[in-house]
């Protein structure tokens, strides 16, 4: 959170590799994003990021998805680097609902930091109210693998999404790893799992 308590900004981001290598690379791009806490600009600190990354090569590749919620607009600011989309679910929707970028022609953007140091990253917004959620994963939870039914994908996620809707959010996220859990029958060896799931109050 900002200093004045007006900007809360949440960042999930998976680096390549294992190791101590992606334990520096994972602490620069946490402090680069400390260091612009209250910008709200998120397009440009990934822009910011991947410059450095792009200084260190392909061992710092990376993907990444900034969300940041303003208090004073109320409104959600979300960015990605080649990374799975924030869902979104509003108060009085019980379905959940991904919040993607437009489509980019053209030009480089978007991409995994580290792939192109002259990408360019984009922003949009969304409002939110009171009861709003959102959810962001690393991409381990959409290609959590099963040998009888591929991966587990995005439309396996929002249907345990919708299914927990109304839950409380701890039970919602023990949901989400339960059923990821149950969809590789086994212990979760074949990425880094990470997700978040926040509510407006």
């Amino acid at each position: 959170m900002c200093g004045g308590d007006k900007l809360t900004r949440l960042a999930v981001a998976d680096v390549v590799g294992h190791g101590e290598a992606v334990s520096r690379y994972s602490q620069m791009i946490y402090d680069e994003m400390v260091k612009r806490m209250g910008d709200m600009q998120g397009d440009e600190l990934l822009a910011d990021v991947n410059r450095i990354a792009s200084g260190h090569g392909v061992r710092a590749m990376a993907t990444a998805a900034l969300v940041a919620f303003s208090t004073v607009s109320n409104q959600l600011y979300f960015s990605y680097a080649g990374h799975p989309p924030a869902m979104i679910k509003r108060h009085a929707d019980a379905h959940w609902q991904p919040a993607p970028l437009p489509a980019v022609q053209g030009r480089v953007a978007n991409v995994p930091l580290a792939v192109a140091p002259d990408a360019t990253f984009d922003q949009q917004s969304a409002a939110l109210c009171s009861g709003d959620r959102v959810f962001i994963c690393t991409d381990g939870v959409l290609e959590a693998p099963s040998e009888q039914d591929g991966l587990f994908g995005v439309d396996r996620l929002t249907a345990v999404l919708d299914a927990h809707a109304a839950d409380e959010l701890p039970m919602l996220k023990r949901a989400v790893l339960d059923e990821v859990r149950s969809h590789t029958g086994g212990p979760l060896t074949h990425d880094d799992v990470t997700f978040m799931a926040v509510e407006v109050r």
